[in-house]
């Protein structure tokens, strides 16, 4: 079986991604993958001989690079041979459905869509156009089947946009569970950062979602009043405000930065620490930090919000709380208090995400998917 895969950029950070690893173990799987993306970041991507990229123009104004994608990735998946020579498209994300299902509507291809996410409108005027413009690629356009990392989001979204739950499949983004870790690395970086002490790493960049994440973790460890606890956290645009609140709060000696560090060595921090806090305020769904610290057998503390209640169990696979900062303070005394909770918790974490969201298995639901669409529509 041959598949094309549409998707705006590739691999997306510079040390790889989920649809990176994605590509990678589904290459396993089939004769070959072409993909339609614009290059970003600029690095060399390294693929398997059987994974072809066909590399769009693109421009560093968003709005724009929206735009250039639409056009250029229906010209190049037309002109492309190898492309037109696959079996089935996969585009991912609403950027490219538009062009996508214009390709497939001329040759005859079927289509499946990947919704990972749905912008909230409430947060700017950027993200209320992008709800839009879902909302108008995810319940207007008509797919073979549509993929849905997150249960949460087709309940609040796309349920109330009338698409049909018979033609949706859940299957979540996934973890690369075979991934070697240095464990000298891995003591070292605890002792570098909390040596004797407690490490809390918050291994999620400073953008505006996760600073906001950030600063109720900061609080909560501030209720706790702890000088034996340290938050080490990423790199990001709003390193300053995380810096001046920590300071306000008095807790400057509890939190320590991480240098700028590649996906491919998120890894080995979140396995350096000794419990996970991720104080989510967003809807968020199956993020990679989340997986990252299921598959390491972390003990988690997470806040009950967007997809969490469908992936985790409270005091089963991590403890689940209300977003504020005494809950949050709360769990971390009773993790730190009880060594068997958090061997028990780490445990039934890992397990979890070996059964339903490690890469390979996430790669076989996909190729089921893709074969039973195939079967369907030559039936048709």
């Amino acid at each position: 079986m041959k598949i094309g895969f549409v998707y705006n950029k590739f691999p997306l950070y510079a040390g790889g991604s989920h649809i990176y690893d994605f590509i990678l173990e589904l290459s396993k799987c089939f004769e070959s993958i072409v993909v339609v993306s614009a290059r970003f970041p600029d690095v060399e991507v390294k693929v398997p001989s059987n994974v072809r990229i066909v590399w769009v123009p693109s421009n560093k104004n968003s709005i724009i690079n929206d735009i250039i994608y639409i056009f250029f990735s229906f010209f190049y998946m037309f002109v492309s041979k190898e492309f037109r020579k696959v079996d089935l498209v996969n585009v991912v994300c609403s950027r490219g459905a538009f062009s996508a299902k214009l390709f497939c509507f001329l040759l005859q291809k079927p289509i499946v869509c990947t919704v990972e996410l749905v912008n909230d409108p409430r947060k700017s005027i950027v993200d209320s156009i992008f709800y839009f413009i879902q909302k108008v690629a995810y319940s207007k356009i008509k797919y073979d089947k549509i993929i849905c990392w997150s249960k949460y989001h087709y309940l609040k979204y796309l349920y109330k946009w009338g698409v049909n739950k018979n033609n949706v499949v859940f299957i979540s983004n996934g973890i690369n569970s075979i991934q070697k870790y240095d464990i000298n690395k891995i003591k070292s970086l605890h002792n570098k950062y909390a040596k004797g002490k407690i490490l809390i790493v918050f291994a999620k960049p400073l953008y505006m979602y996760n600073k906001i994440a950030a600063e109720l973790l900061l609080k909560s460890v501030a209720v706790l009043k702890d000088d034996n606890i340290v938050i080490l956290m990423g790199k990001g645009e709003y390193e300053n405000e995380i810096i001046t609140l920590s300071h306000k709060l008095g807790i400057d000696k509890n939190v320590k930065y991480m240098p700028f560090v590649p996906m491919t060595e998120i890894g080995n921090y979140i396995r350096a620490s000794d419990i996970i806090v991720l104080p989510y305020l967003y809807e968020a769904t199956v993020s990679r930090s989340l997986l990252e610290s299921m598959i390491a057998g972390k003990a988690i503390v997470i806040t009950k919000v967007g997809e969490i209640p469908y992936i985790l169990r409270n005091e089963v696979n991590a403890l689940i709380v209300k977003p504020t900062k005494r809950q949050i303070a709360k769990s971390i005394t009773k993790l730190l208090n009880d060594k068997a909770l958090r061997k028990k918790l780490g445990k039934n974490a890992r397990e979890e995400a070996l059964l339903n969201y490690s890469m390979e298995s996430v790669a076989v639901k996909t190729v089921n998917l893709f074969n039973k669409v195939l079967v369907d529509k030559n039936i048709k």
